[in-house]
């Protein structure tokens, strides 16, 4: 409870983990292993991973990302690929989607963020930028963010060491 500055409820949770909240949706990527988790946002407290099967496995350096409308997107650098996974109204996870993703099988750290229903991904390896079939060089993407996952937009916004560039989506 941030208004209150207090724990009302604990999850148990790798201490790595990355966990991401849209909507009424909660996924929690485990970054060692890979393993991704997707709850309703009201399911958290009390949530184990050692009692819950992930949903999808996307080995070692995956990122997520939640949309906000609870979707749910995750890249994997192991299989090379985009997991969407679909939400129901109190944010539960339906049948995972896998597509393959171009460009970032290997990848050493890629991120994701959304742009509305967007997912837009950053492979600082090579310094692109993946989005619905767009493929964009950034120059400095060694140690570009990428932004929080927003409203639906015609631009993506990545900072990068020489400032924030602005990439159109269409």
């Amino acid at each position: 409870d941030p208004a209150n500055v207090s724990l009302t409820d604990s999850a148990t949770i790798p201490g790595d983990a990355k966990v991401a909240f849209g909507d009424s949706t909660a996924a929690v990527l485990d970054r060692a292993s890979g393993s991704l988790w997707v709850l309703g946002a009201s399911e958290i407290a009390g949530f184990d991973i050692k009692g819950a099967d992930p949903i999808a496995k996307l080995g070692a350096n995956a990122d997520v990302t939640v949309a906000q409308d609870g979707t749910v997107f995750a890249v994997s650098p192991k299989d090379g690929d985009l997991v969407t996974v679909p939400v129901d109204d109190q944010g539960a996870a339906l049948d995972p989607k896998t597509s393959a993703l171009e460009g970032v099988k290997g990848a050493s750290e890629p991120t994701i963020t959304a742009v509305g229903d967007v997912p837009v991904v950053l492979n600082p390896s090579d310094g692109t930028l993946l989005a619905d079939g767009l493929r964009t060089e950034l120059q400095g993407a060694k140690d570009a963010v990428l932004q929080q996952a927003s409203a639906a937009t015609d631009a993506v916004a990545v900072a990068t060491a020489s400032g924030l560039v602005r990439v159109p989506l269409h």
